[in-house]
């Protein structure tokens, strides 16, 4: 827990379809920042590279994020020595406009040393109708929603929790970052004057008081071209729900002191997280879908780390999961159970990426017990190098147990400790003997376990 204070700053400018002279107008305002007020991290909005007047010229004025847009704000946050958040970066995903017909909105974080440490890409688009407003827009007829809530970011000024614009509309996307640690949420925004000025601020003070985080919302503001024009009124919020800093109308800057130590006495004097009633309306847990990879059409690659599995050696995928046999076993059946997204720890993974890797984890368990015949498991996990890990990727030893089968009971730590090196036995198995013993478990599974994949 921070004891000090630490500045950021929110940037509040009318972007148009001049990328340079975007860039131009926020380096001015990054090194003001920084030089004047020593910002530690500075938040810039929605669409700051730039706002196109429609469809076709959004979509040839997109870039990758190795294009010269990001390089410039990644050689910006090196020269300042400060943490960006580039909060909607009209991302490309091929290198060719003309065989581009949707891109991403994405939110960058590009820390200190000008490296891009987080990625997300807005979920809800804005679609809407409001014919007596005299508007309309349809987002998604140019960008692809995400698929994922990432993990708040760790950054010197708190964990961030990563959204976009009309993100803000949906309590239950603030609530799970506020679940996963969030301490600030970021609105980088480019909202309508209309929806602005009636909802704006409320929703805003609603998402910081709810989830006791800090708020931080950069917004454009004005007219980027006869048909788009933005509401401005940049803010930050403190987790009690004051406005502690608020834009003018006019392309300005804000600046607020992030004070975590207050923060956490907020959550500690009201512990509302704590006082959640999920039993009465939290939604129902996912079911859990299980399946048997098709390896008639080819031979995939699944990651594993620094390595790649073949579909041939997959006996059983869960949504997030997947178990297979493994290449050096250190017992008949030791097999293998990962995450299906490569991260490292545990703690990179999802309260919901952990509860199906666990699951997974208890009926693969059960069924090697069932073909071993044997009534005890090892459920190991390496978590991180100065632990054994070897492979950088979560993942779960799941070894059948029986009575004598190592001189001592704990020799399997052991063995586990030494388990990726080559010199050690036992060896590296052969791929028909891994092949066979894959499809033994899967037959195994549609006779004994057949209601897993039903």
């Amino acid at each position: 827990m921070a004891a000090e204070s630490k500045c950021i700053a929110a940037i509040q400018i009318t972007s148009g379809n001049d990328k340079d002279k975007n860039i131009q107008v926020c380096n001015e305002l990054i090194g003001y920042a920084v030089s004047q007020k020593q910002a530690k991290m500075v938040f810039l909005p929605e669409g700051f590279d730039f706002i196109a007047s429609g469809k076709d010229e959004t979509i040839q004025l997109a870039e990758n994020l190795d294009g010269p847009v990001i390089e410039n704000y990644r050689n910006i946050a090196k020269k300042y020595q400060v943490w960006l958040s580039l909060g909607g970066f009209h991302r490309r995903f091929n290198s060719d406009p003309a065989e581009t017909e949707k891109i991403a909105n994405t939110h960058v974080i590009i820390n200190d040393n000008g490296s891009i440490v987080a990625t997300y890409d807005k979920a809800h688009l804005f679609d809407v109708h409001l014919p007596e407003q005299h508007l309309e827009m349809r987002e998604s007829s140019t960008i692809k929603s995400g698929t994922e809530i990432v993990k708040p970011i760790q950054t010197p000024v708190g964990k961030i929790g990563l959204a976009i614009c009309y993100d803000l509309r949906f309590p239950e996307f603030s609530e799970k970052l506020r679940s996963m640690d969030a301490e600030l949420l970021t609105y980088p925004s480019a909202f309508t004057k209309h929806t602005g000025a009636a909802h704006w601020e409320v929703l805003l003070r609603a998402r910081a008081i709810e989830n006791q985080c800090y708020v931080v919302a950069a917004a454009q503001i004005g007219q980027h071209n006869p048909k788009r024009c933005s509401y401005g009124h940049s803010m930050i919020i403190d987790p009690w729900g004051v406005i502690i800093a608020q834009a003018c109308a006019t392309e300005t800057i804000i600046f607020a002191e992030i004070n975590l130590q207050e923060l956490h006495k907020i959550r500690s004097e009201m512990p509302v997280i704590n006082h959640k009633r999920y039993d009465l309306y939290d939604h129902p847990p996912k079911q859990i879908k299980y399946s048997i990879p098709d390896t008639s059409i080819g031979e995939d690659l699944y990651d594993f780390g620094q390595v790649k599995i073949k579909a041939k050696f997959v006996f059983l995928e869960s949504n997030l999961s997947r178990a297979f046999v493994n290449k050096k076993c250190i017992l008949p059946g030791h097999v293998l159970v990962i995450s299906k997204r490569k991260v490292p720890r545990v703690n990179d993974l999802t309260d919901e990426e952990y509860s199906d890797l666990h699951i997974l984890v208890k009926k693969v368990a059960e069924i090697m017990e069932s073909i071993h015949g044997s009534t005890s498991a090892n459920l190991a996990c390496q978590d991180g190098p100065h632990s054994g890990q070897s492979i950088s990727h979560v993942h779960i030893h799941v070894l059948p147990r029986k009575e004598g089968d190592f001189a001592r009971t704990d020799e399997v730590h052991e063995k586990l400790e030494n388990f990726g090196k080559d010199n050690e036995e036992p060896k590296w198995r052969q791929e028909n003997d891994m092949v066979e013993e894959c499809d033994n478990i899967r037959a195994t599974i549609r006779s004994t376990f057949a209601p897993l994949l039903e």
